[in-house]
């Protein structure tokens, strides 16, 4: 018991550390956490970059580009994601500011995702990395824009 206590404390300290990257913003139940903008050290690029950085969320915005898309539209979409880290990367997407989600009250609720036009700002950015990616790579790429699109 000793030892699971002091392992506690240790992590308890490592946490502590970090701390001040979290605020928490309401009580036990329920608590939500909001995340401070990655430091981007005054470089608008690095702030561009920690917004889209996040293993689904270049996929996430590429699908929802096409046009609204529902939550499980996106799931089957990208087949390796688990709900949970889909669902926190749309939150993120969201609180950044590029992203609209609308919910319908219907059993069950329907919620769609879409880009706001800040979010549209982003596709021609995307479009250029993945012709200069596949340019640089080789790659070619397996979700292209239909003709007419962008």
């Amino acid at each position: 018991m000793l030892q699971r206590c002091e392992r506690l404390e240790k992590y308890l300290l490592f946490c502590k550390a970090r701390l001040p990257d979290w605020l928490a913003c309401a009580n036990r139940h329920g608590v939500s956490y909001h995340v401070r903008m990655k430091d981007h050290h005054g470089c608008p690029v690095q702030a561009t970059i920690n917004l889209m950085s996040g293993k689904w969320k270049v996929q996430i915005l590429w699908h929802l580009s096409f046009g609204p898309r529902r939550f499980a539209e996106l799931r089957r979409k990208l087949r390796s994601v688990s709900e949970k880290v889909l669902t926190d990367q749309l939150r993120q997407l969201e609180r950044d500011g590029v992203l609209t989600r609308t919910s319908t009250n219907t059993s069950p609720p329907q919620v769609t995702y879409s880009l706001n036009a800040e979010g549209e700002k982003l596709v021609p950015m995307m479009e250029s990395l993945c012709n200069w990616g596949s340019a640089h790579s080789g790659i070619k790429p397996n979700l292209p824009r239909p003709a007419g699109k962008g």
